[in-house]
C-alpha cells in the first residue's frame, strides 16, 4: 500500500504540473492572436496614402483641335477663361477629407500629383440657355496664367461606351460638340498623395 500510495502521489504530481504548463502555453497563445488581430490601426496605416479629386470652376471655356489632333487620333485645346484661382479638393472614400489648394499651385504640382500617368476628367458646361452637356477626357500639360485668369489644358477625348455612341456628343444635348461654352465646371480624378502634405489656401 505505501509503494502504491507512493506511485499514485508522483502520478498526480506529475499532472498537475503538465496541467500548469499547458495553461501557461495556452495563455501566451491567446495574448499573440489578441495583439495580432487588434482593432488598433497601426501606424503605417493612419499614414496611408489617400486618393485625392479636384475641381475647378471657371467663367467660359473652349475646346478647339491642337496641333497634335489627326484623322487617327482626336486632341483638343481646353482653354478655360475666368478660371477660379483656387481648386477645390476631396479625398475619394474611405477617407472624409476636405480643403482647397491656390490653382497656381496645383499647376506647378502637376507632375508631382499624376506624374506619368495623366488623370481623366469630366467637363460640365452651359453650352447654351437652359442647356448643359458633359465630356470626358484624359488632361495633361497644364499652362496657367494668373494675369490673364486663364488656365489651358490639352485635352484628349475619351470615347464614350455602353450606349453606342459614335461621336464625342455632349450627353444631355445630344448635339455636336460646341468650340465655345459658357461657365465650366472640371472635374479631375484621383491623385495618390498623402493629404496632410498638400497645400492648403
Amino acid at each position: 500500500m505505501d509503494y502504491l500510495f507512493t506511485m499514485v502521489t508522483k502520478l498526480v504530481a506529475a499532472l498537475t504540473g503538465l496541467v500548469a504548463v499547458a495553461i501557461a502555453l495556452s495563455g501566451c497563445s491567446q495574448d499573440s492572436d489578441a495583439a495580432g488581430s487588434s482593432s488598433e490601426p497601426s501606424s503605417s496605416a493612419s499614414a496611408e496614402s489617400v486618393s485625392l479629386l479636384f475641381g475647378q470652376t471657371a467663367l467660359s471655356a473652349s475646346l478647339v483641335d491642337h496641333p497634335d489632333s489627326s484623322r487617327d487620333e482626336q486632341v483638343w485645346t481646353l482653354t478655360l477663361r475666368g478660371v477660379d484661382t483656387i481648386t477645390g479638393v476631396f479625398s475619394d472614400r474611405p477617407a472624409r477629407e476636405a480643403s482647397r489648394i491656390k490653382t497656381a499651385e496645383f499647376v506647378a504640382d502637376w507632375d508631382d500629383l499624376f506624374g506619368d500617368d495623366p488623370p481623366n476628367a469630366m467637363i460640365s458646361t452651359d453650352v447654351s440657355e437652359g442647356r448643359a452637356g458633359v465630356v470626358a477626357v484624359v488632361l495633361s500639360e497644364p499652362a496657367y496664367d494668373s494675369g490673364t485668369e486663364t488656365l489651358i489644358y490639352r485635352a484628349k477625348p475619351i470615347q464614350p461606351t455602353g450606349n453606342e455612341a459614335e461621336d464625342y456628343s455632349l450627353s444631355s444635348t445630344n448635339e455636336d460638340l460646341p468650340q465655345e461654352f459658357g461657365k465650366t465646371e472640371i472635374f479631375i480624378d484621383s491623385a495618390l498623395e498623402n493629404a496632410t502634405q498638400l497645400g492648403r489656401s
